[in-house]
């Protein structure tokens, strides 16, 4: 080919190139901003509709995360039957994704574009608090229609995803320091551990209770069995997972009103009639955008190329009130979400930053061999080629909330619980039926001023 054609052939790649990326690679936070924003201030119907147009459309590789979102925002609205069509949905997907004699062709692919790419064209596979999430919530969407014998399995497949994880990660970090070694990259090494702890110097501040752990599930299960309770076993389950929480909040006396029911229970003793209240408070961090500048070897003579990688760091919003309390009881920290999100994403950042340095490598090894060729062309090309392609994935469920709060109380003589914030203003009073022995009582706050409830009658 002559050197004219061999310009014009490149020159048609990287225009290529550079329109792909200028109409397909908007971020995932800007692809969700417009239902993302009508969920916060509590338009759930119109997020709902907006989420459905998203899923719908979306490439397979993102279908997973925008099915999670449309569950959640359907959950909202009320609309459970929809709900759960989604997180059915999103189920299938992760069960397809998770059988991996299928999946191989597919995964080698990924890897192979997201060398050559980044990791944005990867299949969103889920983390393993987006699964117990899921099943926690087809629980909840179970429950509101009635069925709290599904609501019960949902939480004990959330359980399951719990020990799926732990192994889950183990081997995806060794298959991680294997590709690294391949290309001697040490991820371990104290150049790239310093760089780390600087990037994610914010993290440090999250600690979870343990990794792949959420007490509201653990909460939830517990609740439902004392609830629905046929036998002792059931009690005995209850009891377990309210001592659980109590545990991991390191406050067992803050659960001292749930065991000493299960124990009435026990006993056949009469109860007054009372409501547990959980709050979805504020909305879970999101991934933002950063750079980290490393010298990438090309060869043995320690030649190289000075390049700057895009990672994501996470941000986390604000808490839409300091404090909030019921009939002047304090509503207290049940799962602190930011710490479950932060925990998992600070334990998996070896394999990102192991991906990325690998990509890093690629781009550097075609950049360094055009800079030697002296084809002037081809040069400007692959550092084209490497700024069009350095993006971070962003990729996260938006919808969860930042925190998980609870209270447990009786039902007062005229069924009001009233809600105040730190500073003494109502935001909501809500009438129960107090003639009903349990009652739960879900609220969600994405933000200040946005209320929602929903009142669920458990025995």
């Amino acid at each position: 080919m002559s050197s004219k054609k061999r310009r014009l052939v490149l020159g048609a790649i990287y225009f290529s190139f550079f329109c792909f990326f200028l109409t397909s690679c908007s971020s995932y936070n800007a692809q969700t901003k417009k239902f993302y924003d009508y969920y916060k201030v509590g338009r759930t119907e119109d997020a709902a509709i907006e989420v459905t147009i998203l899923a719908e459309k979306s490439d397979e590789k993102d279908k997973l995360l925008y099915r999670l979102e449309e569950g959640t925002i359907k959950l909202a609205a009320s609309q459970f039957e929809e709900s759960l069509i989604a997180f059915n949905l999103a189920e299938e997907i992760i069960q397809e994704k998770d059988d991996s004699a299928k999946l191989t062709a597919r995964k080698i692919a990924d890897e192979i574009q997201a060398v050559a790419v980044n990791a944005t064209v990867l299949t969103y596979h889920g983390t393993a608090y987006d699964k117990i999430m899921l099943n926690s919530y087809k629980s909840l969407a179970y429950l509101r229609n009635g069925n709290i014998t599904a609501a019960k399995i949902e939480l004990r497949r959330a359980y399951s995803r719990q020990k799926e994880a732990v192994e889950k990660y183990a081997k995806d970090i060794e298959k991680s320091k294997k590709d690294g070694s391949d290309k001697h990259i040490d991820i371990e090494s104290d150049k790239y551990k310093e760089k780390l702890s600087a990037q994610y110097a914010n993290l440090e501040d999250y600690s979870a209770y343990a990794v792949y752990v959420n007490p509201f599930t653990v909460y939830l299960d517990g609740l439902l069995n004392l609830a629905s309770y046929e036998d002792a076993s059931d009690l005995e389950r209850a009891k377990k997972n309210f001592e659980r929480v109590g545990s991991m909040l390191g406050s067992p006396a803050s659960l001292k009103t749930e065991i000493a029911l299960v124990e009435k229970f026990y006993k056949n003793e009469k109860t007054e009639p009372l409501v547990f209240i959980i709050v979805e408070h504020g909305l879970a961090p999101h991934l933002v955008e950063s750079k980290m500048d490393l010298f990438i070897p090309v060869n043995a003579q320690l030649e190289g190329v000075l390049l700057s990688g895009a990672l994501p760091t996470m941000e986390f919003n604000i808490s839409p009130y300091a404090s909030l309390s019921a009939n002047g009881q304090k509503i207290k920290l049940l799962s602190n979400m930011d710490a479950v999100i932060a925990t998992e994403f600070k334990k998996h950042l070896p394999i990102r930053l192991t991906r990325m340095l690998i990509s890093m490598a690629v781009k550097a090894i075609a950049q360094h061999n055009a800079d030697k060729r002296g084809k002037g062309a081809l040069y400007l090309g692959s550092i084209l080629y490497t700024a069009l392609t350095n993006r971070a994935d962003l990729r996260i469920w938006r919808t969860l909330p930042k925190e998980f709060l609870f209270a447990t109380m009786p039902i007062p003589k005229d069924g009001k619980i009233e809600f105040k914030s730190k500073d003494g203003s109502i935001l909501e009073t809500i009438e129960l039926e107090s003639e009903n022995q349990l009652t739960l009582l879900y609220l969600k706050i994405p933000s200040r001023g946005s209320i929602s409830k929903q009142i669920i009658k458990l025995r």
